[in-house]
């Protein structure tokens, strides 16, 4: 028999949340002491990108660097560089550098001198943008929550809930302790939540075929889960998750997408224009393409052409807005449907068991 989620279980991710969005507002004050160094580097350290006249271009850093320290901490001694404190706005450190040689000239080292900025300066669309993106997440995991005492619903909160605390600010701690702490949670919280996307594509708005074979929800999750606590695991030794685990937690996200947008765009494909407009399945397809989208096609230009930003990229990501936005919709619209034909759940009520 199918049940309603529980008003314990509702109030105790509401309550989490409630807690979240205390702490994406202490992320958010944080904000305006964010430092900027003006590029970007891969899990190995190796330089992607340079900000036009920003501050890494003015210290004569260029695409392909690889960073072996700063302030003179050994790069390799990464649970010590992590227990520096962050640059302050003004500050100027002393970054080492292997540099390519050209043909068949040995690479060199430099070291040089990057005074930071302030990111809020330089990047205010991005930052407060970003605060946005996460509030909306979070925002509309609540209303899920709320609204729709269902699977669907609930698995759409949690979601949401664990996206805005992955892309949200968080505040700036002195203690490495701490900061280490944060990072695990994002970590341990992160590739869960796009498994909790990809399995709400499988049941909504019922549950599809492929969920009668009981090793399906155990595949879904055990990657995420294997993943979240290596990377925790690695946290809690050195200070950072290893390169090869980020890499891997990276392609991981970018297939649970994959998956969740073909799901989506199936489910569209075999059902009725009735279905489609009850359960707003239009709406759930382009907000994952269209959110997306962006993203995917800067990822695959910074493979191709490695340190060669697309024009406007930096704001890509804010298309993802219409992800939560999309997802609570369509949710609202099956509760209505459902409500409209007394809630059984074969009018496409996908309810919690």
């Amino acid at each position: 028999m199918s049940v309603s989620v529980t008003n314990s279980r509702r109030n105790t991710v509401l309550a989490a949340a409630v807690g979240l969005g205390v702490w994406a507002l202490l992320g958010v004050a944080d904000l305006p002491k964010q430092p900027d160094g003006g590029f970007r580097s891969d899990p190995g350290a190796v330089v992607s990108r340079i900000e036009v006249g920003g501050a890494a271009e003015r210290a004569g850093l260029r695409v392909g660097d690889r960073i072996l320290g700063v302030n003179g901490v050994p790069l390799s001694e990464i649970g010590d560089i992590d227990r520096l404190p962050r640059a302050a706005i003004g500050e100027t450190r002393v970054v080492a550098v292997e540099r390519p040689g050209v043909g068949a000239a040995a690479p060199a080292r430099e070291e040089l001198r990057i005074t930071y900025t302030s990111q809020m300066a330089n990047h205010p669309v991005g930052l407060i943008g970003g605060a946005v993106l996460a509030l909306a997440f979070l925002v509309c995991g609540v209303l899920a929550l709320l609204l729709v005492p269902s699977r669907p619903g609930l698995l759409f909160g949690l979601a949401g809930v664990w996206l805005g605390v992955l892309l949200g600010p968080s505040p700036y701690f002195t203690a490495p302790g701490l900061r280490s702490l944060v990072l695990a949670v994002q970590f341990l919280v992160g590739l869960p939540a796009f498994a909790c996307l990809l399995h709400f594509t499988l049941i909504f708005p019922e549950p599809g075929r492929i969920l009668e074979r009981k090793w399906v929800v155990p595949a879904i999750y055990s990657p995420a889960i294997v993943l979240a606590l290596a990377s925790v695991i690695q946290i809690a030794q050195g200070g950072q998750a290893a390169p090869s685990i980020q890499l891997l937690s990276a392609l991981a996200s970018a297939v649970y997408l994959l998956l969740s947008i073909v799901a989506l765009v199936r489910r569209y494909a075999t059902s009725t224009p009735e279905v489609r407009a009850a359960f707003g399945l239009g709406l759930l397809v382009w907000g994952m393409v269209l959110g997306f989208g962006p993203v995917a096609i800067e990822g695959v230009g910074l493979l191709v052409a490695p340190g060669v930003a697309l024009p406007g990229s930096d704001y890509y990501f804010l298309a993802m807005v219409l992800i939560p936005l999309s997802f609570a919709a369509a949710l609202l619209r099956q509760r209505a449907s459902v409500r409209r034909r007394g809630g059984s759940p074969a009018a496409g009520s996908a309810t919690a068991t």
